[in-house]
């Protein structure tokens, strides 16, 4: 996995990766830069009834100009299918935006997911600390 100096990165990306650290409780290890994203591992999720996979490891895409960009989207790994086998919302198995990540992180079985979090909090730096559980709440968001 490479080695990111987060000391490199902008201040109020600084700012909100600790407080995503704190709230979480969990490393946050930006593991991939690219454009104006940064790969943020969130770890494994437990994902429940809802997928034949038990879990899948989450890595968050943020801009790196959080909280004046929108973040957008989440890598899964591995592909995920619903436990009704309906197709999964707004997944798209080996998106070139999910492809650092997974370069990063040595992985072939990979997926974006494409989520716009308009609706996160993204007054302040430190909102950054949603991005853990709005990354949950896609999850639970199987449509029928």
């Amino acid at each position: 996995m490479p080695n990111i100096d987060e000391s490199q990165l902008p201040p109020n990306f600084q700012t909100g990766l600790a407080a995503l650290r704190v709230v979480t409780d969990l490393p946050c290890v930006v593991i991939a830069i690219a454009e104006n994203f940064a790969y943020i591992d969130l770890g494994e999720e437990a994902l429940g009834g809802h997928y034949k996979e038990g879990c899948a490891r989450v890595v968050a895409r943020v801009a790196l100009t959080f909280p004046d960009a929108d973040p957008y989207g989440l890598v899964v790994m591995p592909v995920l299918h619903r436990s009704d086998d309906k197709p999964v919302d707004r997944q798209h198995p080996g998106h070139p935006h999910a492809t650092p990540a997974a370069t990063a992180l040595g992985v072939t079985d990979f997926a974006f997911w494409s989520w716009n979090w308009e609706r996160m909090p993204r007054s302040k730096p430190e909102d950054m600390a949603s991005v853990a559980e709005w990354a949950r709440k896609r999850f639970r968001q199987v449509e029928s």
